[in-house]
């Protein structure tokens, strides 16, 4: 008989540069980490993610997140300095993957720090119509791999030329 299932938030090892991204995306009950790195030279950072339970039919919620609410919320913040995708691999695994352009870390992390905030405080239920099973003072994440890129770490502190545009 399997055992009843709990999130529960897992502490990881992540790039330094990326950790403040990671636990800011953590505050989303139903967001789980799978890999991150805070990339390097002219390669962006990037975060993937799966959303919502564990379940065939798991790609629907992680869309409904992603399309409905999470870029929506993200591109009025910040524009063109993320971008997020879904993939379905062949087998059904579905994953959520946020890129940010060199130097932008900090001010896509701010956003979606606001966004969190906002969605956690806003309601107990999930995008499907679901309960979520984290309760608000409980954020629900795990870093199960971490892409550790190392070599030549950017340090930009200037930002490209295009900022979004104020809504």
């Amino acid at each position: 008989m399997p055992h009843e299932q709990v999130w529960a938030k897992v502490n990881a090892h992540v790039d330094k540069g990326i950790a403040p991204l990671v636990s800011a995306l953590s505050m989303f009950p139903e967001l789980r980490t799978l890999s991150s790195c805070e990339g390097y030279g002219e390669k962006p950072a990037s975060v993937s993610f799966k959303y919502g339970p564990d379940s065939p039919e798991s790609w629907r919620e992680l869309a409904a997140f992603v399309f409905g609410f999470l870029g929506p919320e993200l591109m009025a913040r910040v524009g063109d300095y993320a971008h997020l995708s879904v993939e379905v691999s062949t087998w059904g695994e579905a994953r959520g993957d946020l890129h940010i352009r060199p130097g932008c870390i900090q001010d896509v992390t701010k956003a979606v720090a606001e966004i969190a905030t906002t969605y956690r405080a806003s309601s107990s239920v999930g995008l499907s119509g679901h309960t979520k099973e984290c309760s608000r003072d409980t954020p629900c994440t795990s870093q199960s791999e971490t892409e550790a890129h190392t070599e030549n770490p950017a340090e930009s502190d200037g930002h490209p030329s295009s900022r979004p545009q104020a809504a």
